[in-house]
């Protein structure tokens, strides 16, 4: 480096002024041979490198600032890290084994009417399910067909299974088809009140045991009262249900994963008045029906008919009567529709007195002291002397201890879905299938009043 150089770089870091610099430097002897732009040429040159030094330096102290930063927060985590675990030591709590890599199986239990060992059904099975609705819409069948693979990996470490195994169909997630099953208990008038059991083979045989006399022993030479008791079998049989809806690829192209939501909360609510029907107007003779209802069960007692007119607090006291003295009172309950219901609520006594008078401003009526159940799905169509669920113009209003009434359940709801069943009509189907049997076990416990 020249001297002229070497006075330009010290005058540059004593901070002076450009103008101040050319003045000084013009003095110098060496620069008597320069003209003016190659002073300023080389004054230029010097602050540009001046400058650059300058950027570096304040990069190289940005950089130790970082690494100061992280070191402080490394040991900070560090210390928290050893304090959590010293905190969970003293509690006898490992979080590697108790928390970590946890999986819940996420199950409906009909018996104990409530999801058991269950995480909260999360949004992204729904989504998962979305895209796969999306790629068979589009006849994107490579993806659908390897979304659906991923969803069938997954249900087969859950309890149970819904996946299908059907010409073009394609794996529902299993916690679909759980909350389906939450959905169909929440909503059901009579599954929360039932005894309701898990059946998971074709049908299942609850033993019975008919009256035992018991007796006083006068002395040691008396012998027990002998009793030759009724041993009954009654067979709680299973029988297939099931439905299936078709969806617009168009709609499941425009509205996501709302057609997810909207299947599940109606297909849920299909079941529950599917349920609430049957399980008291079924009828095998006169509908078709698998399975007969309440008001046709072999152990159901039918009583005389009545008119509407005749229709009287006579009436529902006579159907407590008729009741086996050994019925459960907290199960028993009375069902009837909106009919029925009107015809209780609005009874008055022999001097015109309103047996029921918070009835006409809303309030609940429990004739006697049960329960009135509302069930809106038993019709007014009924002949029940002709073992017929339509054609009439009977209504039924029953009086039954529900702990004697036994629901089974499959426990699976089995969904499959097809892009091929209505390939022509561009629409996706879905079909559900489980299984449902009912049985009331035990005579004189439920009792059907015939009204006409």
């Amino acid at each position: 480096m020249d001297n002229l150089q070497f006075k330009i770089n010290e005058l540059i870091e004593e901070g002076k002024t450009d103008h101040e610099i050319a003045e000084i430097i013009s003095s110098e002897e060496d620069a008597k041979c320069l003209d003016a732009k190659e002073v300023a040429a080389k004054i230029f040159e010097a602050k540009k490198v001046f400058e650059a030094k300058k950027a570096l330096m304040n990069l190289e102290k940005e950089k130790e600032c970082v690494k100061a930063k992280e070191s402080e927060k490394k040991l900070f985590e560090d210390s928290v890290k050893s304090e959590v675990e010293k905190h969970l030591k003293a509690i006898n709590i490992n979080p590697t084994t108790q928390f970590g890599n946890h999986v819940v199986d996420k199950r409906w239990d009909y018996s104990k009417g409530k999801m058991v060992n269950i995480d909260p059904v999360k949004e992204e099975h729904k989504l998962v399910f979305n895209k796969l609705l999306k790629c068979m819409a589009n006849n994107d069948t490579s993806n659908a067909f390897a979304i659906s693979r991923e969803i069938d990996q997954h249900n087969t470490k859950a309890t149970i299974r819904s996946d299908s195994d059907s010409v073009g169909g394609y794996a529902v997630p299993t916690e679909v088809a759980e909350e389906i099953m939450q959905l169909t208990h929440e909503q059901s008038i009579l599954l929360p009140k039932v005894n309701r059991d898990v059946i998971i083979v074709e049908d299942k045989i609850y033993p019975t045991i008919g009256d035992i006399t018991v007796d006083y022993i006068a002395n040691q030479d008396t012998a027990t009262a002998e009793s030759s008791p009724r041993f009954n079998n009654p067979t709680v049989n299973m029988e297939r249900i099931g439905a299936h809806t078709n969806i617009s690829n168009e709609i499941i192209r425009q509205k996501g994963a709302d057609i997810t939501n909207a299947f599940t909360i109606a297909y849920g609510s299909a079941n529950a008045r599917f349920v609430d029907a049957h399980l008291v107007i079924g009828n095998i003779t006169g509908n078709s029906d698998l399975i007969d209802g309440l008001v046709w069960q072999g152990s159901t007692t039918g009583l005389t008919a009545v008119t509407e007119a005749a229709f009287s607090d006579a009436t529902i006291t006579n159907m407590i009567v008729q009741m086996d003295k050994e019925f459960d009172p907290s199960r028993t309950v009375w069902i009837g529709n909106h009919t029925v219901r009107n015809l209780i609520g609005t009874l008055v006594t022999d001097g015109g007195q309103q047996l029921f008078p918070q009835y006409m401003s809303g309030g609940l009526i429990t004739p006697l002291g049960f329960e009135f159940v509302l069930n809106p799905y038993i019709t007014d169509i009924l002949q029940i002397s002709e073992d017929d669920s339509t054609g009439g113009t009977d209504k039924a209003l029953i009086l039954c201890d529900l702990s004697k009434f036994v629901v089974g359940l499959d426990g699976e709801l089995r969904l499959d879905t097809s892009v091929d069943f209505n390939f022509t009509k561009d629409l996706t189907t879905f079909r559900g299938i489980q299984k449902i049997g009912f049985k009331l076990l035990f005579s004189d416990l439920c009792q059907v009043q015939e009204i006409n």
